[in-house]
């Protein structure tokens, strides 16, 4: 029996084996060079030292390394009443727009970037507490980090407390302006005009704390800058208006908020005045041989005359003063009388405070009045609307009974061929489909003749 015992075999063994104990002497050599050129080498034993410094350093810090502290200016105070005695009453903080504390930070240095680090990250909450009536109250403050994960905690806060005005809220209230430092007569100088003080609004609406807006009273003062302004004027003069927000003691109101009105501005015109003689104009005025006025036709103007003021320029080209116009539509045979408020005239100021109105009286003589329908065919149709159609209706007349006055012997003699009706489509109280009544102008073709009163046309409107 053949038995192979190759493990017992001395020749068998890698340690007896020369190629084996060959590499194993090599490689000792090579690790024993490689160990004398790094801990025998006074260049690579200096960087492997430092190297070891710096790993050891590192360790230290970070596992006994002190806390730095940093400071956060600005941090924000919330103010919230929701839910507390306070808002139950009707109260509500004002002014916590601005309120903000510093707050001082403790943590690692290694970890903690103040640059990274904002207001923001922080908590500060005013404790609103036992708050039932009208007034300053001073809240404490809690605080905290806002990320539970932070590695840094506050250590220290500006202040443990703030003082809040509490009261109730006023949405909107409308005052009107009183300008202070202005005097109440003889605003211009003797021979001028001056026709009051003018501001840009007459009122203003504020919101905020009712307690505050009531303090104001009625009305809402206002002041301006009176340097170079010396009264009486003699020009006129603008200038800026500031509001106060004040109470009657001088104490400042700060938590009232103008809606609107912010840019209020102020102008007393001064003006120049002259005596100007009245006058009227007239429209629709009939037709006679010269294009003047009737001779039948005579008026009466009170005041005849009156004190106006105006820019010097406006009154140098006045020849008289046009009150008003008058629609010989309006003149009837006889007496009529037409009033115009002074308060209407654009052209200039009225000087005179006891002229209020002026009265016209007008006088139709040697005329009479006289009634005609007119054909349809005696109508024309102007300013038809975008969009539709119009034509007449089929009714026989445009206008049935249409009153005409003049000389009896001109009226005698007057016939549809002398009349012409322009019916103005546009101006119409209502434009839409189907038959609305549009308003008419009579035109005669006789002297001293004229149509009295108001009259329509009936139009058909058709979409397009």
């Amino acid at each position: 029996m053949n038995s192979n015992n190759s493990g017992n075999n001395p020749a068998n063994n890698p340690a007896n084996n020369p190629a084996n104990k060959s590499a194993d002497k090599s490689a000792n050599k090579s690790g024993t060079k490689f160990y004398n050129k790094i801990f025998y080498n006074n260049r690579y034993l200096l960087l492997f030292s430092i190297v070891l410094a710096v790993i050891i350093w590192a360790s230290v810090v970070m596992e006994f390394s002190p806390e730095s502290e940093f400071l956060i200016s600005g941090v924000p105070v919330t103010v919230s009443s929701e839910g507390t005695d306070a808002a139950a009453t009707g109260l509500k903080p004002f002014g916590t727009e601005d309120l903000t504390v510093d707050v001082t930070i403790a943590g690692p240095r290694y970890s903690t970037k103040i640059s990274d680090i904002s207001p923001e990250d922080f908590k500060v909450e005013a404790v609103v507490s036992n708050v039932t009536s009208v007034g300053e109250h001073e809240l404490t403050l809690k605080y905290s980090v806002a990320d539970k994960k932070a590695q840094y905690s506050i250590k220290s806060i500006s202040k443990q407390s703030v003082w809040v005005y509490f009261d109730n809220y006023t949405k909107e209230k409308v005052l009107p302006i009183e300008l202070m430092g202005i005097p109440q007569e003889n605003l211009a100088q003797d021979g001028l005009y001056c026709e009051g003080v003018i501001l840009s609004q007459n009122s203003v609406t504020v919101s905020g704390a009712t307690s505050q807006i009531n303090s104001l009273g009625d009305v809402i003062y206002a002041s301006f800058d009176n340097s170079g302004i010396n009264f009486p004027l003699n020009k006129t003069v603008n200038f800026d208006v500031n509001l106060i927000l004040q109470d009657a003691n001088g104490k400042r109101l700060n938590y009232i908020t103008i809606l609107d009105g912010t840019d209020i501005t102020c102008s007393i015109p001064v003006m120049e005045i002259k005596e100007a003689p009245t006058s009227v104009s007239f429209k629709n005025v009939p037709k006679t041989s010269g294009n003047n006025m009737p001779s039948n036709i005579s008026y009466i103007i009170s005041p005849d005359a009156v004190q106006v003021a105006a820019a010097s320029d406006v009154l140098s080209s006045m020849n008289t003063l046009d009150v008003g116009i008058i629609d010989f539509r309006d003149i009837s045979p006889g007496s009529n009388t037409f009033t115009f408020k002074s308060t209407d005239i654009t052209s200039a100021k009225i000087a005179d405070d006891n002229v209020t109105e002026f009265k016209v009286e007008v006088y139709a003589s040697n005329v009479t009045t006289a009634n005609m329908s007119i054909p349809m065919d005696r109508a024309t149709l102007k300013n038809i609307p975008d969009g539709y159609r119009a034509s007449l209706t089929d009714e026989s007349y445009c206008i049935s009974n249409a009153a005409f006055v003049g000389p009896s012997a001109t009226l005698e003699k007057l016939s549809p061929s002398d009349i012409t009706v322009t019916v103005n489509v546009d101006s119409a109280s209502l434009i839409k489909e189907g038959k609305i009544e549009a308003p008419a102008t009579i035109m005669i073709n006789q002297n001293g003749v004229w149509s009295y009163g108001e009259y329509t046309v009936s139009v058909n409107l058709e979409k397009i």
